[in-house]
């Protein structure tokens, strides 16, 4: 009994260590909130994201390197965001947004562009996904990308 407890105490353990949240808002335009984000979480092979009641996506765009170099870029410097590599994603029953990335190291940059959608509001918007830290690409524009696990 002892033992498994403690094999499931590391279990807990281990899987906080490689699991960290990384967004709370989603910002379109260099400044404006669309709005705040309930949750968001990934690991190395998916992002999680909770948003608010009354808000949801419609789109989402992530990619992820060891560098900038790994990123579909202008000559500027800003994402090419129709050519990240992960487009796909699910909702599961608790209205979770699960956007599969396989493959990401500690380490890596992680950048998500998404579409919200609050109907209630009658508004859509592009934004991204503001983590923490936050980096700026390199271009004219205020894209954003964080590191992979990072500390809130």
């Amino acid at each position: 009994m002892r033992k498994t407890l403690a094999v499931l105490l590391t279990l807990v353990f281990v899987v906080a260590m490689v699991t960290t949240s990384f967004a709370t808002e989603i910002r379109a335009g260099q400044t404006m909130v669309v709005t705040q984000v309930d949750k968001v979480w990934m690991d190395d092979e998916t992002i999680y994201v909770k948003m608010l009641p009354g808000y949801e996506l419609t789109e989402v765009h992530a990619h992820y390197g060891d560098t900038l170099a790994d990123f579909p870029l202008t000559k500027s410097g800003n994402p090419k965001i129709g050519h990240f590599a992960f487009t796909d994603f699910e909702v599961d029953e608790y209205g979770i947004y699960e956007i599969p990335i396989s493959g990401v190291e500690p380490g890596d940059l992680v950048a998500l562009h998404v579409v919200v959608v609050n109907e209630c509001e009658c508004f859509e918007e592009t934004g991204w996904l503001f983590g923490c830290p936050v980096i700026e690409f390199e271009g004219n524009n205020w894209a954003v990308y964080t590191v992979y696990p990072n500390v809130d």
